[in-house]
């Protein structure tokens, strides 16, 4: 089988994208043929269908320049991208893949890479990595509280509260998006198959309107190397976090559950804002 992968940058960078690279090498390993699909960054490995990939515009640093209207374009382009949609579409025309799989899409791609699927006739499988079709802000955490304000169309709360990092704009685009998704119905109006990672995931999905029989769990996995067998065998005391120093991670909620056991040890690997907040609550072990 062959398979269009999309995901918005082609390197590891965070889990999602770590994921998406996984679910390529065990295709490959399993003998299919995996094209990958995503925006142009340094960072990228190196793939023959990089001529393929979307312009990479960030953002974050534009607005820190203060260029309002190169802002204003790449916020349109998070909306909607037409060149994603065309460069897609060009790939899609070249490489005549059996499945469309897409992974993360919403700031560099869009949800133009499901129209560009959807009309050239091709099934589409979307890896839910986030709540970011319930939720514009992603996590359904409102400055680190549990929130479902924007439950049934009831987007405003994300600018209201200004949900992403705390800026109108960037919660008035994030909300924009998930208006046009609604609008548009391009993501549920085209996806044959959603790929949960874990079944409280599967179950908010089905919650939010995706329709159940479409939703699977499937788990995210551990690629086991050499080092793993040279590795320390378990005594089942030694608990290990890696991931980033984020509230949604829930690093907090971990640290007060390791005080409780004392006769455990957790080891923290990462970085992020909250490192020095974590650093002051963590317990001895």
């Amino acid at each position: 089988m062959r398979l269009v992968l999309c995901t918005e940058f082609y390197h590891d960078r965070g889990g999602a994208y770590a994921a998406a690279l996984d679910a390529e090498w065990l295709l490959r390993s399993r003998g299919h043929e995996v094209i990958p699909f995503a925006a142009r960054h340094p960072g990228n490995r190196p793939t023959p269908f990089a001529e393929h990939f979307v312009g990479y515009r960030d953002l974050r640093s534009i607005l820190r320049r203060r260029r309002y209207g190169a802002a204003l374009g790449a916020a349109l382009r998070a909306v909607y991208s037409l060149e994603t949609y065309r460069r897609l579409r060009g790939l899609i025309a070249a490489a005549r893949p059996d499945v469309v799989h897409v992974h993360n899409y919403a700031y560099h791609l869009s949800a133009s890479v499901f129209a560009a699927a959807r009309n050239a006739g091709v099934p589409v499988v979307h890896t839910l990595h986030d709540y970011k079709l319930l939720c514009p802000q992603l996590s359904m955490l409102r400055h680190g509280t549990v929130c479902e304000r924007c439950r049934g169309g009831r987007l405003h709360n994300c600018v209201r509260y200004r949900c992403v990092e705390g800026s109108s704009a960037a919660s008035a685009v994030a909300a924009l998006q998930n208006c046009v998704l609604g609008w548009t119905n391009v993501v549920r109006g085209t996806v044959g198959a959603y790929l949960c990672p874990s079944e409280f995931l599967r179950a908010k999905a089905a919650a939010g309107g995706l329709p159940a029989p479409a939703l699977h769990c499937v788990p995210n996995f551990v690629r086991l190397g050499e080092r793993h067998a040279a590795a320390r065998a378990p005594d089942g005391r030694t608990f290990l976090y890696a991931g980033r120093l984020v509230p949604e991670k829930g690093v907090g909620t971990l640290l007060r559950a390791m005080s409780q056991v004392p006769e455990a040890e957790l080891v923290v690997a990462g970085e992020g804002p909250l490192r020095s907040q974590l650093e002051t609550l963590a317990p001895r072990n």
